[in-house]
């Protein structure tokens, strides 16, 4: 029941945007303080823009969850809404953060690096000892577009607003009347018996009716449309991306060995220190006299434990206000830089083993900070990590030549205009084949280069284009892709000829007057079974609810359960769509058994309901806030694959 209840609160594509969005997730999203110009940006909330760089690497994270849980691209349909759903949720987190911080709600460093040590990618580089592998984790995030310090903005904003959404959550109730007439709705069940009426059982018999031309022409004038082929394309095609200038470039050994020098040796971020602190927490919305308490007795901890620093993990078991470190003597485990607030990293990375710091004050409030052990950072050896820098090479040839060679690109393909071999053997391209139509096309990604708009309309208006004298010029498909064709084949729009489909023809009309035979006969029947209350050609009795449905088509599903049932039996007829095979299926109803309903179950039950509505108190609250917030959106670009 309860996975009924989750499948039906959304639409499936839509419950993956609004869970993997908002989520720690890897995504190279920008810190929430980056400004870009407009022409650059997708949304501006309350002044603060949304870039299309983050809606790019959010959109794409997206669809990437959505192909590994369902196994399919979306369509032109879905695409459409999981893009507008994307930007939503984007303008929702701004909003959210907004509202936490002139809440000003905070998170503790504990809270936030308990998070970050949670996310899925970065859990396995949690060494045994607690410690994470600082120089992995910096380079992880680099591959997301990311520091560890616009990490810890995002999970921290994230966390202070999730205060917000639990306790909007916490609110929510649903009495126990609701749970029992839900369970009743789903879990009843009715006993019933099929009889089907197959077009397949008809045809034989429509098949002796003769259909002269006449007739067969007469449908085929009347559909005409059934039998247009669009015209197509064959084309030779190359993409220009920074990816695909990446494939082409190989670094020099002493390339290799001055990244290696550069990035490995004297990058000292992998060192890695434990440190203990003590908190005294000053509240953001403390009066002057209470801060001044607040900085006093910090004071007087920290004259104590300089007199006592064999106990500094007693003291900070007894005053520190951190929660999330207080009880442990105020342990915090190895962190390597940008996992701490900074003026907190500043002052740890300063100390020497078992060197006590002076006040340090941050957002929270006062820290005493102890280091208690240092890990100096210890680097790879060169073949160690030698793929890894050739892959960073070449990431950071293909973005830096990226510009210069679309202009060259751009002038190559117009210039060379009858081939598009110097194009591709300049930038060292694949030349790929491709059949085309004026239209996307629905087998393909609709993110796919040859389903973009302007690109097809460049291969399609242009008769110098189709006739094979002139490449495409290069079409910008946003995401830094061009892409440029030559048209090999032309294929011009036609009508098949009567003669040539008569046979196809004669079997549409076949099936359709078969469609029309099994529903009048069906509907023939249902009205004596009215009468007669016969079971003969019904099959076995069996039992079906909303929760177990039998495989029973959901029209004929909920025609069944909207029957009257004061009296039995019933009949109730059925058109069947396409997708059970079509025609036409009689119902008849004999019985009804109502669920009987446990107090755990009910309580269950209440609980997934009271989610439901918190779910609706939130959506009602974001839209709320959404209404007394500046929101401007641009039009939304297309993605690049």
């Amino acid at each position: 029941m309860f996975d009924f209840i989750r499948n039906h609160k959304r639409l499936m594509l839509i419950c993956l945007v609004l869970f993997i969005v908002p989520g720690l997730g890897l995504v190279g999203i920008q810190g929430f303080h980056s400004f870009f110009s407009q022409d650059a940006n997708v949304a501006r909330v309350n002044g603060q823009p949304i870039s299309r760089q983050e809606y790019d690497a959010a959109l794409r994270d997206v669809l990437n969850q959505i192909r590994q849980i369902s196994g399919k691209t979306p369509d032109a349909a879905e695409m459409s809404e999981i893009r507008t759903n994307v930007l939503d949720q984007l303008i929702q987190q701004r909003l959210v953060a907004a509202e936490a911080q002139r809440k000003r709600l905070t998170v503790s460093d504990a809270s936030v690096r308990q998070a970050i040590l949670s996310i899925p990618a970065i859990a396995p580089l949690i060494q045994p000892d607690g410690s994470i592998d600082s120089q992995q984790y910096r380079q992880l995030l680099a591959a997301q577009g990311m520091t560890p310090e616009q990490l810890d903005a995002r999970v921290r904003h994230s966390l202070a607003a999730a205060q917000i959404a639990q306790s909007i959550a916490a609110s929510a109730f649903a009495p126990e009347g609701a749970a029992r007439r839900l369970n009743a709705l789903l879990e009843q069940q009715r006993e019933v018996q099929v009889r089907l009426f197959r077009p397949l059982d008809y045809e034989a018999k429509v098949q002796q009716t003769l259909l002269d031309d006449a007739q067969l022409k007469e449908y085929y004038d009347a559909h005409l449309s059934e039998f247009e082929v669009p015209e197509t394309a064959t084309i030779d095609y190359v993409v220009l991306s920074p990816e695909a200038l990446a494939e082409s470039f190989s670094p020099s050994e002493a390339e290799l060995e001055k990244a290696y020098q550069d990035k490995i040796i004297n990058d000292r971020s992998g060192e890695q220190i434990r440190a203990r602190h003590i908190l005294i927490a000053r509240p953001p919305k403390s009066t002057a006299e209470a801060r001044h308490q607040a900085l006093e007795k910090a004071r007087a901890v920290l004259a104590r434990v300089r007199a006592q620093p064999e106990r500094f993990a007693e003291i900070a078991r007894a005053h520190s206000q951190d929660p999330g470190s207080a009880k442990q003597g105020g342990d915090l485990g190895y962190f390597g830089a940008g996992m701490m607030v900074k003026p907190f990293e500043e002052a740890a990375f300063k100390l020497k083993k078992n060197e006590i710091s002076d006040l340090v004050e941050s957002e929270f409030g006062y820290h005493i900070i102890q280091v208690t052990d240092i890990k100096p950072a210890v680097p790879p050896a060169f073949n160690a990590v030698k793929s890894r820098l050739i892959a960073d090479l070449k990431k950071q040839y293909g973005a830096q030549s990226f510009s210069e060679a679309a202009e060259r690109f751009s002038n190559l393909v117009y210039e060379q205009a009858r081939r598009l071999n110097p194009a591709a053997e300049r930038f060292g391209l694949k030349i790929q084949t491709a059949k085309v139509g004026h239209e996307p096309n629905p087998s393909l990604s609709a993110t796919d280069p040859l389903n973009y708009p302007k690109f097809l309309e460049a291969v399609f208006s242009n008769q110098e284009v189709l006739n094979g004298k002139s490449n495409t010029a290069a079409v910008d498909i946003g995401g830094s892709t061009l892409i440029a064709a030559h048209v090999t084949h032309y294929q011009p729009s036609f009508r098949h000829a009567f003669e040539s489909v008569k046979p196809h023809i004669r079997q549409k009309i076949i099936a359709l007057h078969a469609l029309e035979a099994a529903r009048k006969e069906g509907e023939s029947q249902l009205k004596v079974l009215r009468s007669t209350y016969a079971t003969d050609g019904f099959s076995a009795p069996f039992k079906v609810s909303r929760m177990n449905p039998q495989g029973m088509p959901e029209t004929a599903l909920n025609t069944l359960f909207k029957t009257d049932t004061r009296r039995f039996p019933q009949y109730v007829g059925v058109k069947l769509g396409d997708e059970s095979g079509g025609g036409y299926a009689i119902y008849r109803i004999n019985a009804v058994r109502m669920p009987s309903l446990e107090p755990q179950k009910a309580e269950a039950i209440q609980r997934q309901l009271a989610q439901l509505t918190g779910q609706l108190e939130w959506d009602a609250y974001l839209a709320s806030l959404r209404a007394r917030s500046s929101v401007k959106m641009y039009p939304l670009p297309e993605l690049n694959p």
